[in-house]
């Protein structure tokens, strides 16, 4: 990238934690970062999915940190009423298969073969419908750039829950709950108090029904404009 660059090259990334990180690599060049925006969920309630679920979206990185998740999910699924969890995204991402088969291993091993489901990777319209009907959702990344599954998740009114790196904390604010990245223990706890709490989960989706309106095509568009 760098040999790509001419020294008076404008950057352009996602958030402020990403202009920061690239600031340690790029030290001539001017950064600016402009927020992303998102599709909207035009979907309606799909009663084919006929059951209740927490909900993940993201490749199987290691990154993603999908391993924290389901050892939440595991010491607490018998308190969560038959709810399942669902993990919906390219399983092989580059061809490195290594984070899926730990993941079903995982599965096997402490017997939740009929409670994690997991999708692989599916269309747009798809990953929509699972949205639209999830309880809550789970954002476990140790690494993002931005992470617009959070935007998505407030667009459809669902309670979310992020491990507390700098760049959710940045895009979440106080409308998501945080869990100490790699801290299963702590996740488990935010799930359980998320799913028995109707107060903390009202309010959690209408503080991101506010934060949302942050992140609108229009701003996009008019970010770049502005930096043109």
């Amino acid at each position: 990238i760098k040999l790509g660059l001419m020294p008076d090259s404008q950057i352009v990334t996602t958030s402020n934690y990403s202009l920061n990180e690239l600031k340690k690599i790029f030290k001539n060049n001017r950064i600016t970062f402009i927020y992303q925006s998102f599709e909207k969920n035009k979907l309606k309630l799909d009663l084919s999915l006929n059951f209740k679920y927490i909900l993940s979206v993201g490749t199987f990185d290691k990154r993603k940190n999908l391993l924290t998740l389901l050892k939440a999910y595991s010491k607490i699924k018998n308190e969560l009423s038959k709810i399942k969890l669902v993990l919906i995204g390219e399983t092989s991402p580059n061809g490195n298969k290594k984070v899926f088969q730990n993941l079903i291993e995982y599965i096997k091993n402490n017997d939740l073969e009929n409670d994690v489901v997991i999708k692989g990777y599916l269309k747009r319209e798809d990953v929509n419908k699972y949205f639209f009907n999830a309880l809550m959702y789970v954002f476990p990344s140790i690494d993002e750039g931005f992470g617009i599954p959070v935007l998505e998740a407030m667009d459809n009114s669902l309670p979310i829950i992020c491990s507390d790196i700098p760049v959710f904390r940045e895009i979440g604010k106080d409308s998501v709950a945080y869990f100490k990245h790699h801290d299963h223990i702590d996740l488990a706890k935010k799930i359980i108090d998320i799913q028995k709490n109707n107060k903390l989960r009202n309010l959690l989706i209408k503080k991101s029904h506010q934060r949302v309106k942050d992140f609108n095509k229009k701003k996009f568009i008019s970010s770049f404009e502005k930096l043109y």
